[in-house]
């Protein structure tokens, strides 16, 4: 049995083996890590190449001749090539392999490698970056809800996306169920009709494929009956501080006024006993020859000598005349 090539189809022959020996190479190239966190380094491992190397070329993307990374001339010094702006961040191995240093988010997606060894050969690789999540937090939309009468959503908030979303209860693991139900992702969670039975600690769990984080624990408290109602806010302690320091002063205010008027109250006294004691001193003789002696001023000690009355006969008086009183008689005219 004879086959015959006709020579016009003979260029398409070749290049569909060109093709398909391009995709049954040998060539293969794994991402170490497979899945990567920013900020860390990604190589790319090429493996499977068969006779030495005579140069290879990277590229980012998928399709060859565009946004080239990379040319390795292993007869050059130094053999790699680094195009913009990727200087500084990648550099090239002799076994066909590439290191990127510091992967962002941007640095996500596919990446070819060019191989002239015996045969030339490509092979493509993908790498996924993600970033660190940071500690999420919950914030509910009713701070005080009432038994049997609000619904409560808790919003699991992060600052960077996260893949899975985990609820907990006092350590206990939650899912949906009649009255529980998560929102997608399950970045929400509701509960209707909230009963006192649901108060109580409630954290989330932020995971993505390098790292998981999980926020603080959020306190909720379903009120019922007297308690529904919670009164007015509590006082903040700086506004009581502010309180008790406003009263001592006026306490202290007050003490100085009477202190200061019963010193006054005092003096005034004093002076009215003063002017009295002046007064009396001059209208007794003894006391004001007492105040001119200057003995007794000093107090030194008076010496007395005796001396002795003759009594002398009194002058005789003259009676006197009782006054005797008029007397008047009625006289009557006839």
């Amino acid at each position: 049995m004879e086959f015959k090539i006709c020579s016009r189809a003979l260029p398409f022959l070749i290049a569909f083996l060109g093709l398909w020996s391009w995709q049954v190479s040998a060539v293969s190239v794994v991402p170490i890590p497979k899945i990567a966190a920013v900020g860390e380094n990604v190589l790319l491992s090429v493996d499977g190449v068969s006779g030495d190397i005579e140069g290879f070329n990277w590229y980012k993307g998928e399709s060859i001749n565009t946004n080239q990374m990379l040319r390795y001339n292993p007869f050059r010094t130094p053999p790699d090539t680094v195009f913009s702006p990727y200087e500084g961040r990648v550099r090239g191995f002799p076994n066909g392999s590439m290191e990127i240093s510091g992967v962002n988010i941007k640095d996500n997606g596919s990446y070819i490698v060019q191989i002239q060894a015996k045969k030339q050969e490509v092979a493509t690789v993908t790498i996924t970056v993600y970033e660190k999540l940071s500690k999420p937090s919950i914030t509910a939309n009713l701070t005080h809800p009432v038994e049997y009468r609000d619904s409560v959503a808790l919003t699991c908030g992060t600052s960077n996306a996260a893949q899975t979303v985990l609820w907990f209860k006092d350590s206990q693991t939650l899912s949906s169920d009649d009255r529980m139900s998560l929102s997608q992702e399950n970045r929400t969670l509701t509960i209707s009709n909230v009963s006192t039975n649901d108060s109580g600690s409630y954290r989330c769990e932020a995971i993505n494929p390098v790292s998981r984080s999980t926020s603080d624990p959020y306190k909720l408290v379903v009120y019922s009956g007297p308690d529904s109602d919670p009164g007015p806010n509590p006082i903040p302690p700086w506004v009581i501080v502010v309180i008790v320091i406003v009263i001592l002063i006026v306490i202290a205010l007050i003490a100085a006024s009477v202190y200061y008027f019963l010193l006054r109250d005092k003096s005034k006294s004093n002076d009215i006993s003063m002017k009295e004691s002046n007064l009396n001193t001059r209208s007794d003789p003894h006391l004001q020859s007492s105040s001119r002696n200057p003995a007794t001023q000093t107090g030194e000690e008076v010496n007395y000598s005796e001396v002795s009355f003759k009594p002398v006969a009194p002058k005789p008086t003259q009676p006197k005349l009782k006054e005797n009183p008029t007397e008047y008689a009625e006289i009557r005219r006839t």
